[in-house]
C-alpha cells in the first residue's frame, strides 16, 4: 500500500521544469523524492550560537588588522584613509554588537 496518498499540482514554466530535471537527475533521484528531498532538508536561515560567535571573532580579527593598517597609513601621512579605516571599523563594530545580541 502506497505511504503517500496526497497529490499536489505544481505548475512551472520551462526554464523551472527543466532546473528540475536537471537538479533530479544530477542526485539520481526521481523528481517526487528529489522535492521530497527539498522538504526534509528544509532549514529557516538562522544561525546557531556557534556561527555567530565566529563571525563575530572574525570580525574582530579583521578589525584588528584594520588598526594595523590605519597606523601605518597614518605613519606615512595618508590621513584621509586612515579615516575611512575608522569608520570602518566603526561599521564592524555595530555588526558585532548586533550579532551578540
Amino acid at each position: 500500500m502506497r505511504t503517500r496518498n496526497i497529490k499536489i499540482n505544481v505548475f512551472l514554466n520551462e526554464t523551472e521544469k527543466k532546473m528540475l530535471e536537471e537538479k533530479s537527475s544530477k542526485m539520481k533521484l526521481s523528481q517526487s523524492k528529489f522535492i521530497r528531498k527539498l522538504i526534509d532538508d528544509f532549514k529557516i536561515n538562522s544561525l546557531s550560537n556557534s556561527d555567530i560567535n565566529y563571525i563575530a571573532e572574525s570580525l574582530e580579527e579583521s578589525i584588528n588588522e584594520l588598526l594595523k593598517l590605519k597606523k601605518r597609513l597614518h605613519n606615512f601621512g595618508y590621513f584621509e584613509d586612515e579615516e575611512f579605516l575608522k569608520n570602518k571599523m566603526i561599521d564592524f563594530d555595530f555588526w558585532i554588537s548586533r550579532l551578540k545580541k
